[in-house]
């Protein structure tokens, strides 16, 4: 049902689907922000709801069998639920009917006295405009777009203002909890009608160390590494209720592909880890379900968070997390074709450890013949199936390590949200990993020396990187990058890009796509 209200601003009238009341809009006209409420909007000026109905959603397509993300590794379920059980669609057309989510509706009549107020505001924007004609932000800077300078933003906005909002569109806080192979990691977003589309920001952003994986024992996960997953999932579920406003039902728990690589190849110890893990989610979060995610999955949904429906056909990502080493690239419109490569830098370097301890020899000594012995094979073969791997024109690079070497490499780039990289900076890495943490945070200091401000971010995320990575799996996951420039043609690429949030895009398209979000 739709109901009818005033703006509190200009009193233009407007009408909302009634499962909105209670969640923040902004008005198409005078893009004043405020809270739909159940008896009118900004207090008993507004006028009472008046219901009306409302048009019916369109029957969605699900996918023909044969074009679902060819990935080797689907998930087992018994008490989570797959993530795959809402198959991606491709853009829904947006009915014409649909404004901002609203119904259309005749323009409001013009005010007396408030057409040279609206003037000087209009040329306020102007200026404004003009003053900060560097930067086109969108989100709170999370999808910001910087022209111009020494590295221009690579083509292909990831801006998400202004979407033409899809009929089912929720709007109002949504969060994830990403359960994964080395910590756990949380986003909360606020999505909002805007203009004659919809927006949203991120409102929170954090994550947790736990040793999940490494706690892994005789093909199950131990008791003490369930309790700690339970208890940071537990207390991350509270502070997105209590802080930061979002709804229970609103808060998803989702597996990431690389957390159950140890169990690769054994059905039965898969489905009873999953079993674990679900069942203690539940118990930790009020009853709520664990969605699992596949490697392609996890690829796909990045990709949709990261570039427009037009824009993704081009692009291959590749994502280095801890556990695997996985990606993708949409053939067509809606076929999203996966590759897994199973060794990611945290099991790649527990495998260099073993080498170096049976050869007698140091780590850095052995890193190079390992990791190429464990990845090139894999990796040509994938190509050998999947020829868009080195045909895609562009590359987005994604994952823990893919960060820290973007940090490492372009300390200058702080304040871009992505910027382009090249084979020679995986190079420079791979140097860089060659020393100690000290050592390499005061080579990367160096190269924004003079610029306080600068300066202390980039502290900020080496603190973070060197927190999260010891000095061995930066020296792995260096070597894994190059392995993988040789095999996939890095350097033929005319783009490669790296997204200063890709640890967090693919939850950030999970959400997407799940609430009609998606553009």
């Amino acid at each position: 049902m739709i109901v009818s209200f005033q703006c509190p601003s200009c009193r233009a009238r407007l009408r909302l689907g009634r499962e909105n009341l209670g969640k923040r809009i902004i008005c198409p006209r005078c893009r004043s922000k405020f809270t739909a409420a159940a008896a009118g909007v900004g207090g008993p000026a507004a006028r009472r709801p008046v219901a009306v109905p409302a048009p019916a959603p369109p029957a969605r397509t699900p996918f023909p069998r044969s074009s679902r993300p060819t990935d080797d590794e689907r998930s087992h379920t018994v008490e989570g639920t797959p993530l795959m059980s809402r198959p991606f669609t491709g853009p829904r057309p947006l009915p014409p009917e649909y404004r901002a989510g609203l119904p259309p509706e005749p323009p409001p009549r013009r005010q007396k006295g408030r057409g040279g107020l609206l003037l000087v505001c209009g040329l306020l924007v102007l200026l404004a405009a003009a003053a900060g004609g560097g930067y086109v932000l969108y989100s709170r800077g999370f999808f910001a777009r910087h022209a111009g300078g020494p590295n221009p933003a690579p083509s292909g906005e990831t801006d998400k203002g202004n979407q033409a909002p899809p009929q089912n569109a929720v709007f109002g806080k949504h969060g994830i909890i990403e359960i994964g192979s080395t910590g756990i990691k949380v986003l909360v977003i606020d999505a909002f009608a805007a203009g004659d589309g919809y927006d949203f920001t991120v409102d929170f952003k954090d994550n947790a160390n736990i040793n999940l994986v490494s706690a892994v024992d005789k093909k199950e996960f131990t008791p003490q590494g369930l309790d700690e997953a339970a208890e940071q999932v537990r207390r991350f579920h509270t502070l997105m209720r209590e802080k930061h406003g979002v709804p229970a039902e609103r808060i998803y728990v989702a597996a990431s592909s690389g957390l159950f690589v140890p169990f690769k190849g054994d059905a039965e110890a898969l489905e009873k880890n999953q079993k674990a893990l679900a069942e203690r989610v539940k118990g930790a979060s009020g009853g709520g379900k664990l969605y699992f995610a596949t490697a392609g999955d996890e690829g796909r949904l990045a990709l949709l968070a990261a570039k427009k429906a037009g824009q993704r056909k081009d692009w291959l990502i590749v994502d280095i997390g801890g556990g695997n080493t996985k990606g993708g690239y949409f053939e067509g419109a809606d076929s999203f074709i996966s590759f897994d490569l199973a060794n990611g830098s945290k099991v790649l370097t527990k495998k260099v450890g073993e080498a170096a301890k049976k050869r007698e020899k140091p780590f850095d000594d052995v890193v190079v013949d390992v990791v190429r012995e464990s990845l090139a094979g894999p990796a040509r073969e994938e190509v050998q199936r999947k020829q868009g791997i080195v045909q895609q024109k562009k590359l987005l690079l994604g994952g823990g390590i893919a960060w820290a070497m973007a940090n490492y490499t372009h300390p200058g780039d702080i304040d871009h949200n992505h910027f382009r990289l090249t084979v020679d900076d995986l190079k420079r890495f791979r140097e860089l990993s060659k020393l100690d943490h000290a050592a390499a945070r005061a080579e990367v200091l160096q190269q924004v020396a003079g610029d306080e401000k600068k300066t202390e971010k980039v502290k900020k995320e080496l603190d973070n990187i060197q927190k999260i990575f010891p000095r061995e799996q930066l020296r792995t996951g260096a070597e894994i990058l190059l392995v993988l420039a040789e095999e996939y043609k890095f350097g033929d690429k005319e783009e490669i890009e790296f997204n200063r949030k890709s640890d967090v895009l693919w939850a950030l398209g999970f959400i997407l796509e799940r609430n009609g979000l998606e553009n």
